[in-house]
């Protein structure tokens, strides 16, 4: 219909106006063409969002993050051909990747190794080498060191605070700077990275509170913190669940493919942060499963401890008795020895002069 009253249109103004110049009419028909082109981009724009909506409110298949409502793997590839047509792919963060992002401003990057991946994959920059490497575990590298939780200043929770913060801030200039502002992708990476931030807060709060809710009930500081961290864990590992194998599909020399896997395991994974997050962590049925499975495990093992702990009781109580009766043993032997020299005697005094008395009747 666009094309028809365009031509229709243009052949009105050329019987009109036939001493009208070509390139008069040729500027003038062009303003007027991306006029109706901006008109129609717009509408679809607007039919796209609410098509989307309508996907994401009916359909539990589909990406709902930023109401994309994308059902597959072309979906969100078409979306990024129109939005976001070039192969720069890490600008759109999940937890995992803010995580990489963390651990590296930490420890450094493995140079090397880094541009070793960037050759061999046609990567365009070092930034690159470290999203596929957020791939490599799903559980981030930032936590598989040993050091404590809670130190002061230099603990787990202090360093992560600091430099979450610190690549918030650096992450929304490098989007600024790489993408055109307002623009939907860029919306979109916005998105990302400000509920990824959020997500990692959440979940700093949710194991501090966990732990102190535990360590302070029957159950001691080591066990709560092995129940803590058991929790999380079971939680980084559900929002990791799109991202598992995906490296296994990376194509070397071919970019376009490893940003649109990327972005696409990303959305999901963000997808699955958002469900956790919207319960409030403690109430998600992951959580749920995992005690469950954890209380199982280990009710012989705690019916054990109170076994062990009445043998303990038995144990002192038997010494105790023991002691008793050492004690009793020790009173009738001294009961003893003083019947034999004191009372014995006397007895038999007693006795003769019984018999005494007897004879003489």
């Amino acid at each position: 219909m666009f094309a028809v009253d365009a031509i229709r249109k243009l052949n009105k103004r050329i019987n009109l106006n036939p001493s009208v110049s070509a390139d008069n009419l040729k500027s003038s028909f062009t303003d007027e063409i991306n006029q109706k082109e901006s008109i129609l981009t717009s509408r679809m724009n607007e039919m796209e969002r609410e098509l989307a909506a309508l996907r994401s409110s009916k359909d539990s298949t589909v990406i709902k993050f930023g109401q994309l409502g994308l059902r597959s793997q072309q979906d969100c590839t078409a979306w990024l051909q129109l939005h976001h047509p070039g192969n720069e792919f890490g600008l759109l963060v999940d937890f995992h990747l803010v995580m990489e992002h963390i651990y590296v401003q930490i420890n450094g990057q493995k140079l090397l190794a880094n541009l070793e991946k960037i050759y061999k994959m046609d990567l365009r920059s070092n930034n690159q080498a470290l999203v596929t490497s957020s791939f490599e575990g799903r559980l981030p590298r930032f936590f598989s060191q040993d050091d404590e939780w809670d130190l002061p200043n230099d603990g787990f929770r202090d360093r992560l605070n600091v430099e979450l913060h610190l690549f918030k801030n650096g992450h929304l200039e490098t989007l600024d700077n790489e993408l055109t502002h307002l623009l939907p992708f860029h919306n979109l990476c916005v998105l990302a990275l400000t509920e990824s931030v959020a997500w990692v807060d959440s979940l700093i709060k949710f194991v501090h509170d966990t732990y102190n809710e535990y360590s302070r009930s029957r159950y001691g500081h080591r066990k709560a913190w092995h129940i803590t961290t058991r929790l999380a864990k079971s939680l980084i590992e559900k929002v990791a669940t799109p991202r598992n194998s995906i490296h296994n599909s990376f194509t070397i020399n071919k970019p376009s493919q490893v940003s649109k896997s990327i972005t696409y395991a990303s959305l999901r994974s963000l997808d699955l942060m958002m469900d956790i997050i919207r319960v409030n962590f403690k109430n998600s049925p992951i959580i749920t499963a995992e005690l469950s499975k954890f209380l199982a495990l280990n009710t012989n093992y705690e019916a054990l401890e109170q076994v062990q702990k009445k043998l303990s009781t038995m144990e002192a109580d038997r010494a105790s008795m023991k002691k008793e009766v050492k004690s009793a043993v020790s009173a009738a032997n001294t009961a003893g020895n003083k019947w034999d020299s004191t009372l014995k005697p006397q007895f038999e005094d007693f006795k003769k002069r019984i018999r005494s008395l007897e004879s003489r009747n």
